[in-house]
């Protein structure tokens, strides 16, 4: 299951965002005339070992399975007016379209912080937010 394409196609159906345009799979990358200034990455970003939840009838063990993703929201350009406002509100935003709300596949989808986190300025100027999410699977 790709966990990185879901929560990108999950984003493109409850957000403003779309992909392709301004939502990406995959690591951060630059500005270009592909890619905009303000702008969301997902990225599956690994996961710990599986679970053992209970055995089944026939003694074998049903095994939890996680994994994590990193949210990357990039604001506009810093000479927009209003860019880390936006920034900020594009990146609650994806928050509230994540945090305990997963697709079919999944048991839950949740931030590992309360809030998204504020990674200050690249170094072109625009304002960075990350989410941290936990992905469980559905057995």
């Amino acid at each position: 299951m790709d966990y990185d394409q879901d929560i990108v196609d999950a984003l493109d159906a409850t957000t403003s965002l779309t992909k392709g345009t301004d939502l990406f799979m995959g690591a951060v990358r630059g500005f270009s005339n592909l890619i905009p200034y303000k702008c969301v990455f997902v990225t599956a970003s690994g996961g710990g070992p599986t679970r053992p939840i209970k055995a089944g009838l026939s003694g074998v063990g049903i095994q939890e399975r996680h994994a994590s993703a990193q949210i990357r929201i990039r604001s506009d350009a810093e000479a927009v007016s209003g860019s880390f406002s936006v920034g900020q509100s594009l990146a609650r935003e994806v928050f509230d379209a994540l945090h305990f709300k997963p697709v079919a596949g999944y048991c839950e989808w949740r931030a590992v912080s309360s809030a998204p986190l504020y990674i200050g300025q690249n170094e072109e100027g625009q304002h960075e937010w990350s989410i941290n999410l936990d992905v469980i699977f559905d057995i």
